[in-house]
């Protein structure tokens, strides 16, 4: 099965609804990332991560939970979502299963360099919409 990893807040900033629904708020348009892909998943055989840096958090959220299916991560002070992401695929026994949905080119290469599929924030929107 594989596992489709986002860097939420790079998406969150390259897809154009999200960012019209970050002027809501960046919890709103955290949800409606989580939404987004909850829908996707329902219709794939795929688990989805989606990894946030946790220095922008301003509520109460546990920083590894489960949403409705979507497994989301909040970094700790002091690490980056990057940082997670790389560890999340060096932790995978199989890396080739791994999709990295990023447009930061050197989390892209580090995680081709691992092993694993990475696509940018704009062409995993376009595979969503398909």
């Amino acid at each position: 099965m594989t596992m489709i990893i986002i860097d939420g807040y790079n998406v969150i900033y390259a897809w154009a609804c999200l960012r019209e629904a970050k002027r809501k708020g960046l919890e709103y348009a955290r949800e409606k990332l989580i939404h987004i892909m909850r829908r996707y998943q329902d219709f794939n055989d795929k688990n989805v991560s989606i990894v946030f840096d946790g220095s922008k958090r301003f509520d109460h959220i546990p920083f590894d939970h489960t949403e409705t299916g979507i497994n989301v991560i909040f970094s700790k002070n002091g690490k980056s979502a990057d940082t997670v992401i790389e560890r999340m695929i060096y932790k995978l026994s199989d890396k080739s299963t791994a999709l990295v949905v990023t447009s930061d080119r050197l989390v892209r290469m580090m995680t081709g360099g691992m092993g694993a599929r990475s696509v940018s924030a704009e062409e995993f929107e376009l595979m969503i919409k398909k």
